[in-house]
């Protein structure tokens, strides 16, 4: 789960190395596919055909990105 919606705990900092694929490729300006998922690595086809490759990293520090992002409570 935390390869597709990790990041960091705290938003604010924006570290993109704990970012998972779903964060990065929200930032991507063409729509991607998913061609594969395997042990290392996952790998989109943009449309041209292009495959691009991100790999799968260590997630210690990473929560869901719907933990990170949540309303905080009110005053």
């Amino acid at each position: 789960m935390l390869d597709m919606f990790g990041c960091n705990p705290d938003p604010i900092a924006r570290r993109v190395d704990r970012n998972g694929v779903a964060m990065t490729l929200g930032r991507m300006l063409s729509p991607l596919t998913v061609a594969a998922v395997d042990a290392d690595a996952w790998h989109f086809a943009d449309q041209r055909g292009t495959l691009l490759r991100f790999t799968r990293m260590d997630r210690a520090g990473q929560v869901p990105m719907w933990i990170a992002y949540r309303a905080h409570g009110g005053p």
